[in-house]
């Protein structure tokens, strides 16, 4: 071979082979200590420089050509507080990949990491500056480096959220949106898509502690989100005591900070299918809630925002028979008692044990219903009922084992629910009043009536009533027109009962007190032209007609006492 050919094909070669050399060198190099804290040494300068702000880094460890581990990472706030610190971090990486300018990452672990994330009044955060600072001018950057995560992998970490000036916590258990704190949270997130625009990510798992005692077990998800929509295919909870699942649900906001006032800002569509849930799981968001032990089941829509709910399609079941099928709208939670409600009820239905249990857990006390009311069975509820739920209004028809009943009646729930006022008309048209008080001489009842009264904690019912009774069976006679107008306070009436019937007209206006020791009657009482054989008051004198004038004073149950 000639030597100038020779001595070239050597010059070739040699040229092929530095870069080469140099490029097989790099992951080598890379492992030596010193260069990695360099080369850690050097990126935080340079990103302190860019974020105007403290970053610092422990250790840096690389291993041969795909995978790398930084410890204790940290980036302080332009307050000089904890923006993130993270324990320990890995990465694994196509290093081939580095060569047609992307830069992708299979997996990224994060050990430890905390977060703390505060919003100020105007909706900014301190995470507004390190944004910022990512954001490069489109004109000037040439860059087509791509980056990308696959798989995000988070255990142990703590995320805390404060807003400023935000409402104070109440309680401990309690909580408070513009103070969360997350303990032990872990979570695996697959990033399908992730730009500048738009989301495409699963979260396999995702688990948490909340400072109040909420619990996560595992929430699941797969989620598409722009800047001002996020629409989710699936959604799984699991909480200590409930199993919840979601259809394919819609958010929709102005932008990503209306997060930060979730409650108000941001509205979404939510269907649900026979969900079970905890009452104690929901307890840490509506207090009131905790006092009821058992399970609930859902199916329905959820729509609007959390400050004005809509649910429609809602069904709900607690209980042996405490179930609600209606379309409801709910406006001012999270306060319960600024919260005004309309409900559109297709069927409300409730038994005596179910209502003892429910007002039971609200009072903290046993609560006992008369035994007679076991005689209404099931009672089924139609109509509507608005108001904030300390004054509500009630309009529908109650049907039970014994009749229907129809009401247009004021509630007013005051001291904790404790107390209650009411104002209103009851009526029914065929009341089957003996069975109701277990008395085979009473039949059915035919009336109208207006109360106005108030239950107080300990106290009896006590109000005023007016009544018209078109029909009143008794001892198989229906007497007919008659009126009632008085007062109660629990031990007994006063007031006046007019009858016009056309076989007695009678009128009484006084006081009977049957509560006592000794029963209290004082009053006038009027009879005329009474058919007692035409009453089923007696057998014979069919033609004979009573009337008379009486007055009693007497307080007694016999005529020794």
């Amino acid at each position: 071979m000639p030597k100038g050919i020779k001595k070239s094909t050597k010059i070739i070669i040699l040229l092929v082979a530095i870069p080469l050399i140099v490029l097989a060198s790099i992951p080598i190099l890379l492992q030596n200590s010193k260069i990695q804290n360099y080369i850690a040494r050097m990126v935080t300068s340079s990103l302190s420089e860019m974020l105007e702000t403290k970053v610092t880094v422990g250790n840096v460890n690389y291993e041969l050509f795909n995978q790398i581990s930084i410890s204790d990472v940290y980036i302080e706030d332009r307050q000089k507080d904890t923006l993130l610190f993270v324990g320990d971090a890995s990465a694994g990486f196509s290093f081939k990949q580095l060569f047609n300018g992307k830069l992708l990452f299979d997996e990224v672990e994060l050990d430890r990491p905390v977060f703390h994330l505060k919003a100020d009044t105007l909706g900014g955060t301190n995470l507004d500056f390190v944004i910022k600072a990512f954001k490069k001018d489109k004109k000037t950057d040439s860059s087509t480096v791509e980056y990308r995560i696959k798989k995000l992998k988070v255990t142990n970490a703590l995320f805390s959220y404060s807003k400023q000036y935000g409402q104070p916590t109440k309680s401990a258990n309690i909580f408070n949106p513009d103070s969360i704190l997350l303990k032990n949270l872990n979570a695996t997130i697959l990033l399908n898509i992730l730009k500048k625009d738009s989301l495409n990510l699963e979260i396999p798992s995702l688990s948490f502690t909340e400072r109040s005692g909420f619990r996560m077990d595992k929430f699941s998800t797969q989620i598409s989100a722009s800047k001002t929509s996020a629409n989710i295919d699936f959604v799984k909870l699991l909480m200590p005591g409930s199993e919840i699942s979601f259809g394919q649900t819609s958010f929709d906001y102005k932008n990503l900070s209306a997060f930060s006032d979730f409650i108000h800002e941001v509205r979404f569509r939510i269907p649900m299918k026979n969900a079970s849930v905890a009452f104690a799981d929901i307890s840490y968001f509506v207090p009131e809630l905790n006092r009821l032990k058992n399970n609930f089941t859902l199916n329905g829509i959820i729509s609007g925002r959390v400050s004005s709910l809509k649910f429609q399609d809602f069904a709900f079941k607690y209980g042996k028979s405490l179930a609600v099928n209606a379309n409801i709208e709910l406006s001012g939670l999270p306060d319960i008692e600024e919260t005004f409600v309309y409900a559109d009820i297709n069927e409300l239905k409730a038994d005596k044990s179910d209502i003892q249990d429910v007002v039971s857990a609200f009072t903290r006390k046993p609560f006992v219903l008369p035994k007679e009311l076991a005689q209404l069975g099931t009672v089924k509820y139609t109509g509507n009922i608005t108001g904030f739920f300390s004054n509500l209004v009630a309009y529908g028809n109650a049907s039970t084992n014994i009749g229907s009943v129809s009401t247009d009646i004021l509630l007013k729930f005051e001291n904790e629910l404790r107390d209650l006022t009411y104002n209103g008309t009851v009526k029914s048209r065929n009341l089957q009043l003996g069975k109701l008080l277990s008395n085979n001489q009473v039949g059915n009842v035919n009336f109208m009536l207006n109360t106005n009264g108030q239950k107080k904690a300990d106290l009896p019912f006590r109000g005023t009533v007016k009544a018209v009774f078109n029909e009143i069976q008794y001892n198989k006679y229906a007497y007919k027109d008659i009126k009632l107008d008085g007062k109660y306070d629990g031990t007994g009436f006063i007031g006046n009962i007019d009858l016009k019937d056309e076989n007695i007209s009678a009128d009484f206006s006084g006081e009977i007190d049957l509560t006592k020791a000794l029963p209290v009657f004082d009053f006038d009482l009027i009879v005329e032209n009474a058919n007692l054989n035409a009453l089923h008051l007696v057998d014979g004198y069919k033609d004979a007609l009573l009337t008379f004038r009486g007055k009693t004073n007497m307080i007694g149950n016999s005529p020794n006492n």
